[in-house]
């Protein structure tokens, strides 16, 4: 994961980690199938901490208090940790193994403030899907740099996004599917 947040997810191959680790990559294979299989650990690992980051940030909170908070530490982690983000969205797994766990656990706080909004279970899911998209498309052409050259403020334009989100959520029109 430190070599991740310090020179990008392309940077971790097992002969970087045995060179870190101080040890012949061979020896890796006692604890790792696969590169995949270490970019699947890396990716519960991360899942947990950002889990952790958000049921501590919306503890006692709800509604938009808690959702601001939420996309706060999408952004604060992001800052910090962008190879562990690079991480969290490559690694794939299947439904019911550690990876899809730790998902649910850091889905579990998103989708309890969405729930407060009166939406059903399939909106709940959608706006879930929306409101991560939402931020991880600000996070990541933040990260690249994209706001870089444009007039204004990236964190008032971050605050603009999330409020427009919510004003959505507010407004008690949210979409419901149509068969």
């Amino acid at each position: 994961l430190e070599v991740a947040d310090a020179d990008g997810l392309r940077a971790v191959t097992l002969g970087r980690v045995a060179r870190e680790l101080g040890c012949h990559v061979t020896s890796l294979y006692t604890h790792v199938e696969s590169i995949d299989d270490l970019y699947r650990r890396m990716a519960v690992a991360v899942l947990e901490e950002i889990a952790d980051e958000l049921e501590r940030a919306t503890d006692g909170r709800q509604g938009d208090d808690a959702l601001l908070a939420i996309a706060r530490v999408h952004r604060a982690f992001a800052g910090r940790h962008p190879g562990r983000v690079q991480a969290m969205h490559a690694a794939a797994g299947g439904p019911e193994d550690a990876l899809a766990r730790a998902g649910r656990r850091a889905a579990a706080p998103v989708r309890a403030a969405l729930g407060g909004y009166g939406l059903s279970d399939v909106q709940v899911r959608d706006a879930h899907r929306i409101f991560s998209s939402m931020t991880r498309g600000f996070v990541q052409s933040e990260a690249a740099g994209v706001f870089a050259d444009a007039d204004g403020d990236p964190e008032a334009g971050f605050a603009d996004l999330v409020a427009l989100f919510l004003l959505g959520l507010r407004s008690g029109a949210w979409p419901t599917r149509r068969g």
